[in-house]
């Protein structure tokens, strides 16, 4: 058995050897490395950093890690729609945050359980899979009992089966980054409940996420901690990238303005409705009342056609065109919609007009019951 495990630590030896001199070979040109840790956990102040990051800081000389964390929320992916990707309703009682990111990609999950990591590199020396490799390698040589390899799809995978790392990128004239999540100790009971969506109805364009079995790395091994994995990657990333400056972690608040002028106002665009759900692709969401089919097609999350087919002998043309007109130029959301409809249901006040009322409460709920 001795031998076995000198032949296994061997190998490993060779492994991470070879792997180094791979990754300093293809980043040769940026020599000095800097690893940055956020103090902050909020979504919107991380994001509205690693983006100001990306604009204003150049990358030729220098390659730059940056690890951070977030409290619970959902992050989509700039070509998705929220409304197929998690639980609206949920998020909103749970006090979740919602966010939209710059680069492409499907939607994850983040607590304080996850790590998140990102690249920044010059556009010419963008490598995903090479930053994966360095994670894969940074694990393994930390805590050799991990059985961690990378898919087809370029996900990093637990025992195979389990998904533990979703990706990422943003790429630039100039600029690129590549960031990726990393669950250790993440609460899996709330990612899936969060996560799942009801899309029955809903016919769009949007990029959609691929679903996948993950698991944390402490329930495999209970030794990997927040701690041990800041310290893990920026100790195998100055083996590769000489330090800058000193070889440790750099710690900072996104919101330092003297530091980090605009990251403020960055993180306000990020909070805005606009960014959020109006830059959802268009799409057209559909839903039944008895022989009616109730038909809302939508652009920057705006509703820029109704669609009413169907008869029934309780609507006539008149409330018809009354509730499509009222809807046009409306945003897809649920206190919207009520707004819009408001008119017409304050004067339906006769048992006559139960079924019109009843359609106008369909039509409003599809806004908050689409989960």
């Amino acid at each position: 058995m001795g031998i076995v495990r000198k032949l296994c630590r061997l190998r490993l030896c060779n492994y991470v050897y070879t792997q180094r001199r791979m990754y300093s070979s293809e980043s040769r040109r940026t020599t000095k490395g800097l690893v940055y840790c956020s103090l902050s956990n909020d979504v919107y102040e991380n994001l509205a950093f690693e983006d100001w990051a990306y604009e204003n800081w150049t990358f030729e000389d220098v390659s730059v890690l940056l690890l951070w964390r977030n409290d619970p929320c959902v992050v989509i992916g700039r070509h998705q729609n929220p409304w197929m990707e998690c639980n609206i309703s949920k998020l909103k009682s749970e006090n979740i945050k919602l966010a939209r990111r710059k680069s492409g990609g499907g939607t994850v999950y983040h607590d304080t359980g996850n790590l998140n990591i990102t690249f920044f590199t010059p556009r010419k020396l963008y490598n995903r899979h090479l930053n994966l490799e360095f994670i894969m390698r940074t694990l393994k040589t930390t805590w050799p009992q991990l059985d961690v390899n990378l898919s087809p799809r370029d996900d990093l995978m637990l025992n195979t089966n389990y998904k533990i790392s979703g990706s990422a990128a943003k790429l630039g004239r100039n600029n690129a980054y590549h960031h990726c999540t990393l669950l250790f100790n993440a609460d899996t009971t709330v990612l899936h409940d969060i996560l799942h969506a009801n899309t029955d109805g809903i016919d769009s364009k949007a990029t959609e996420s691929v679903r996948s079995k993950v698991k944390n790395l402490s329930d495999v091994e209970p030794a990997i901690t927040y701690k041990s994995l800041i310290e893990a990657f920026s100790r195998e990333f100055y083996e590769c990238n000489p330090p800058s400056h000193q070889a440790k972690t750099y710690e900072f608040h996104p919101t330092d303005t003297k530091s980090y002028p605009d990251v403020i106002k960055i993180q306000n665009e990020f909070k805005q409705w606009n960014w959020i759900f109006g830059f959802t692709p268009k799409f057209a969401i559909t839903t039944k009342f008895g022989e009616l089919s109730v038909c809302l097609e939508t652009k920057n999350g705006i509703i820029q056609n109704v669609t009413i087919s169907g008869e029934e002998p309780w609507l006539d043309d008149l409330s018809r065109n009354q509730i499509i007109e009222n809807l046009k130029n409306t945003r897809y959301w649920h206190s919207d919609l009520v707004r819009a409809l408001l008119p017409l249901t304050s004067s339906l006040k006769t048992e006559d007009s139960q079924p019109l009322t009843e359609l106008i409460d369909k039509i409003c709920e599809m806004a908050r019951d689409h989960r």
